[in-house]
């Protein structure tokens, strides 16, 4: 009876041996070792789901640019998220899925003030991030030679940059998703080269490559992946929209002399050239905000990149530089006290304009739609200074005027909608608006050439 129960006991085990024990397949890519920006969160999310399908659960080490390719190549992860065609000519062991999943832009970043628009001709040294294959890739295109220095990350490159060591910095576009390029208003960002991005496997999994394929073919052929590319924000294709060829561009701006106060003025004229169709308005500039803010008009015009606000992106071209902003006052001593908080005082500022953040709380602000109610208040003492422009100030006043410098000059920009249309329209402005600069013809869209060489957009001499 004893021999019996051990042979049952044998015969047990042997046929749960022999059932095939099913084993959840894990696959290791790669993750940011830097702040995940929109674009990896969308390539992670896309990739999740479509290994998911296939019965594959991801998961994603987090290592620096560079370093995740020799990982990847040598098979101590098993793939790439997304990286660019030239991953598979220096790293033989990685395979492409030949699905492009976004498009990179390559940007640069520069400062106006030195370079105008910051054509790549008149920069001399760049800084990248180290591992960036876009910018290997971009740079082997360029027939001039630049002065380059790789760098662990995007923050020391932007430090570089703030510290006057190199002429521009060249990264990604989701790569300054975590910089703020307010800390230096006159920073200028465009984009230079457009690259398509796939993902890669290690050639250990070179099975796996036509089932992934097929997958991510399928989720793009029943609109997955563009669902998922909303989702995250992003232009997976960056192609003119149909209504955006056809359909009449409006826009709204303030009615500043000789640059926005006619139909012929310098602005609208270069409007024009980019779109063609173009329907405007001319108010005060508190109304052209709400308006363009209310989603009524396309762009707003003359704006500072400060008065942007979620939902709207700047053109990447200025279009002019602003004075600086003054205080006027009566006299110089008092205007220092004042603007320096130490006195309280009345100030008088045209509608609209957003002077306040520039300005102590203990100066309490009065809005006109008419300068010279500015001008008439402070004569009679009811305001103690004007905010405004120097050429706001003139010699009609009794008594003579001083003035004070509350905020250097500043570039003024387009400001659009950040939705599809809105996108578009920007990429057809700074296009057409760099080409007009480049070409010399910019400068008969302006009042004069000194009003052309104010705008700074050829940089320094």
């Amino acid at each position: 009876m004893q021999l019996r129960w051990v042979q049952n006991v044998v015969v047990s085990v042997a046929v749960w041996l022999a059932v095939p024990t099913v084993v959840a397949q894990q696959l290791i890519f790669d993750g940011a070792a830097e702040r995940e920006n929109h674009q990896a969160q969308f390539v992670q999310a896309m990739l999740t789901e479509a290994y998911s399908e296939l019965g594959i659960t991801l998961n994603f080490q987090s290592a620096p640019i560079g370093r995740s390719f020799v990982e990847a190549n040598a098979g101590r992860i098993d793939g790439l998220r997304a990286r660019v065609e030239q991953s598979g000519q220096q790293f033989p062991n990685l395979l492409k899925v030949d699905v492009p999943l976004l498009e990179i832009d390559v940007m640069i970043v520069a400062d106006r003030r030195d370079c105008g628009l910051c054509e790549l001709s008149s920069l001399n040294s760049l800084a990248t991030v180290q591992g960036m294959l876009a910018a290997d890739k971009f740079l082997l295109q360029q027939s001039k030679k630049f002065q380059r220095v790789d760098v662990a990350n995007t923050d020391q490159a932007m430090a570089m940059l703030d510290a006057d060591r190199i002429d521009g910095v060249l990264v990604t576009e989701a790569m300054l998703e975590n910089v703020s390029l307010l800390r230096n208003p006159h920073y200028i960002v465009y984009p230079v080269a457009t690259i398509s991005a796939y993902h890669w496997l290690n050639k250990k999994h070179a099975d796996l490559l036509p089932k992934i394929q097929r997958q991510l073919e399928t989720m793009d052929s029943v609109g997955r992946i563009a669902e998922l590319a909303g989702q995250f924000g992003i232009d997976r294709q960056k192609q003119p929209l149909a209504d955006s060829i056809t359909q009449q561009v409006s826009a709204v701006s303030s009615a500043w002399l000789e640059y926005s106060d006619s139909e012929s003025a310098t602005y609208w004229r270069l409007m024009r050239h980019a779109f063609g169709k173009l329907k405007i308005e001319i108010t005060n500039w508190k109304r052209a905000k709400k308006q363009f803010f209310a989603g009524q008009f396309d762009v707003l015009v003359g704006a500072y990149a400060s008065e942007v606000k979620p939902g709207t992106i700047l053109s990447a071209s200025h279009i002019d530089y602003e004075e600086p902003v003054l205080a006027i006052g009566k006299n110089t001593a008092l205007l220092k006290s004042q603007i320096a908080g130490d006195i309280s005082a009345r100030a008088c500022q045209m509608l609209g304009y957003d002077f306040q953040p520039w300005l102590p709380a203990t100066i309490e602000m009065y809005e006109v739609t008419d300068l010279d109610d500015c001008y008439r208040m402070l004569s009679s003492d009811r305001v103690d200074m004007i905010i405004d422009y120097r050429y706001g100030m003139d010699d009609r006043q009794d008594t003579p005027l001083q003035a004070i410098e509350v905020r250097e000059r500043l570039p003024i920009f387009l400001i659009f909608h950040d939705d599809p249309r809105g996108r578009y329209l920007r990429r057809q402005f700074d296009n057409s608006f760099r080409n007009l600069v480049i070409s010399g013809q910019a400068v008969s869209f302006y009042p004069s050439v000194d009003a052309f060489n104010t705008a700074q957009l050829l940089g320094k001499d």
